[in-house]
């Protein structure tokens, strides 16, 4: 393959949010009075808004306004953020650097709307570093359906066969698995299981052995 486009999910992939994410969602279930489980939180993780909202509802009944609920949630990562901060995956600013001295483009492929993604990279400094970005907002279906890969190759032209995802999770890795596009697996919350090992073209700790895989590939 000539590599031309890299695809980068966002939470989990690029920054420590998946952590973020569940201890919000903690605190707001806690005050509504549930006790939250890592277990269920991991169904969500690479899920669109909507369809982690059919997943909590399955587990902790009919909310009577999911809108507020998500609020709540949302405002409890703003102000874990505001103390904090958004850490930054190791070998993410690496890899990015090394993809613009080559000239392979980015993109940023996330389930999260796109008002959580432009924030997320202003607050760690990287809002100029991607070519494209798609959100959940932008998507009829999410992932793990392989529309968000399909479009974004189609939308910068370039042959699925040229790009590769980055995916922490197993609906971003079913995703790109359905798309037709090589999919590299960095694991975050959820550990590799057989389908992850079978889908995925590689698994790797970090990014920067995603860098190192790269550079061995292009230069070799």
């Amino acid at each position: 393959m000539k590599l031309e486009l890299v695809i980068f999910d966002m939470d989990g992939l690029m920054f420590e949010t998946e952590k973020i994410y569940f201890e919000s969602a903690v605190k707001t279930l806690k005050e509504m009075g549930h006790e939250h489980d890592i277990e269920t939180h991991l169904k969500t993780i690479g899920t669109a808004c909507k369809d982690a909202g059919e997943i909590y509802q399955g587990k902790y009944g009919c909310f009577d306004d999911y809108a507020s609920f998500c609020e709540n949630i949302r405002q409890n990562k703003i102000n874990y953020v505001l103390i904090n901060g958004i850490p930054i995956k190791i070998g993410l600013l690496e890899l990015l650097e090394f993809l613009d001295e080559n000239g392979i483009k980015t993109a940023i492929a996330s389930s999260s709307p796109m008002e959580n993604i432009l924030k997320n990279l202003k607050t760690t400094g990287l809002t100029h570093e991607f070519d494209y970005i798609i959100s959940g907002n932008d998507l009829a279906r999410s992932k793990p359906d392989p529309e968000i890969f399909v479009k974004t190759c189609k939308d910068l032209n370039i042959s699925r066969d040229n790009a590769i995802v980055l995916e922490d999770s197993l609906n971003g890795l079913r995703a790109a698995y359905s798309a037709g596009v090589k999919c590299i697996v960095v694991p975050d919350m959820i550990s590799p299981d057989a389908e992850m090992m079978g889908k995925a073209w590689r698994i790797e700790e970090n990014l920067l052995d995603v860098k190192t895989f790269l550079e061995h590939m292009i230069g070799g």
